[in-house]
């Protein structure tokens, strides 16, 4: 974004109040940026509890590592092509591994014996 600024390809009174008026490849990027703090989020706190509730095991391990490769997949689809076909099934992917993953930290929470 600073390059297009610097350029003069886009001017700052043009983005002030976050206006979409930056070139494609600066509004790609920024949009992947962004993207990465939307459904993370979940994915961080569940983290958490699962390292606190010492449930993290092996498939744990293993589905947050699949969830973590579908985001850098689509964040490289996100700023390169931007197909869409694609992104969304990288995103798909990662959206059922993350859903699987809290219903099986849930149905383990309320199975422990208290």
């Amino acid at each position: 974004r600073r390059k297009a600024l610097i350029s003069r390809e886009t001017r700052w009174q043009d983005i002030a109040l976050r206006e979409p008026k930056w070139p494609k490849d600066a509004l790609a990027v920024g949009n992947a940026w962004l993207n990465q703090f939307e459904v993370p989020v979940l994915f961080y706190v569940l983290t958490i509890l699962a390292l606190i509730t010492k449930q993290a095991d092996v498939l744990f391990v293993v589905m947050a590592w699949i969830f973590v490769l579908m985001r850098v997949l689509q964040a490289g689809v996100f700023v390169t092509s931007n197909h869409v076909p694609t992104r969304g099934a990288f995103f798909g992917i990662g959206v059922i591994v993350l859903t699987l993953m809290w219903i099986i930290y849930i149905v383990r929470i309320l199975t422990l014996p208290w």
